[in-house]
């Protein structure tokens, strides 16, 4: 997870909001095309939670749910708050696990997975990725594991975000070994210089993307190792 520094609202956003019953669900096209470009940009083209690259299936996600944070029971509406919304990954993998029937398992995470919560039993979260405090917590292992030093939030990361499920463990392990091994560990001390060029050309962008994936995993390696 990587902080995310909101910028400018999108003008025909702030335009939109403006009008008379404004509802998210009812956003022009074009609107929300230019919402799904600014969330993009500012998020250097990876997924809020998961640090996934996004391509083409983007969806928006409302931090605080829109069923939460609408305006009834003295709540705020913030269906149409820019600094409440992030760009996110479809949240549906399908694993090589079979289920007992021998179909493929399809494993939630991210908002998909979140969606299946509601203010009974947790939601609206707390963690929050344009909070720099909350931010700065999360912490990475060589087994994959991602956690957070706020058990809060610890809670909300492996339940109801699913960011520790099995595929994606495994494909923040395989990283991090990768660079490890290729930083030629010796006697348990690792070459920092070579370890800072693997990790600064794995978080290359191109025209402000980045063009790997779980770039706060490599960015907490370079400041635990180098």
């Amino acid at each position: 997870m990587r902080r995310i520094i909101k910028k400018a609202v999108p003008r025909s956003f702030l335009n939109y909001a403006k009008t008379d019953n404004a509802s998210f669900e009812d956003i022009d096209k074009e609107v929300k095309q230019d919402l799904r470009k600014s969330l993009l940009q500012e998020q250097h083209g990876i997924c809020a939670y998961c640090q996934s690259l996004l391509k083409d299936k983007i969806k928006i996600e409302h931090h605080c749910e829109q069923s939460i944070c609408n305006g009834d029971n003295n709540t705020i509406d913030r269906h149409l708050d820019y600094s409440n919304l992030f760009a996110v990954c479809i949240g549906e993998t399908t694993t090589q696990e079979k289920d007992k029937d021998g179909h493929p398992v399809t494993v939630l995470h991210c908002d998909t997975l979140k969606s299946q919560f509601n203010k009974n039993n947790g939601l609206p979260i707390e963690v929050n990725l344009s909070n720099t405090s909350h931010v700065a917590q999360i912490q990475y292992s060589s087994n994959g594991i991602i956690r957070s030093k706020n058990e809060k939030h610890d809670n909300e990361i492996n339940r109801m975000l699913g960011l520790n499920k099995q595929h994606l463990k495994e494909m923040r392990k395989r990283i991090w070994i990768q660079i490890y091994k290729k930083s030629d560990p010796k006697n348990g001390t690792i070459n920092k210089a070579k370890m800072k060029k693997i990790i600064e050309s794995l978080l290359t962008q191109k025209d402000g993307y980045f063009q790997y994936p779980f770039p706060a995993l490599t960015e907490y390696m370079l400041k635990k190792y180098c």
